[in-house]
């Protein structure tokens, strides 16, 4: 999927009450708003998820290898 840096759009999103708090808490200590706390703790997260997938990925074709 390509970047489109510079164009924002805006979007309504529900989260729990405590996770809302959970990224209160990093934004102060981030100094961010909300919004770009977000933005990041939402990168940084599909980051993880893609690694992950890439590493079940590679058990797969391992585990396929050794049979």
């Amino acid at each position: 999927m390509g970047k489109t840096k510079g164009i924002k759009i805006a979007k309504s999103i529900s989260m729990d009450l405590d996770l809302f708090n959970r990224v209160i808490d990093e934004s102060e200590i981030m100094s961010r708003n909300f919004s770009g706390t977000l933005q990041i703790l939402i990168q940084i997260g599909l980051k993880v998820r893609e690694d992950q997938r890439r590493r079940e990925e590679d058990a797969i074709r391992n585990a396929d290898k050794v049979v």
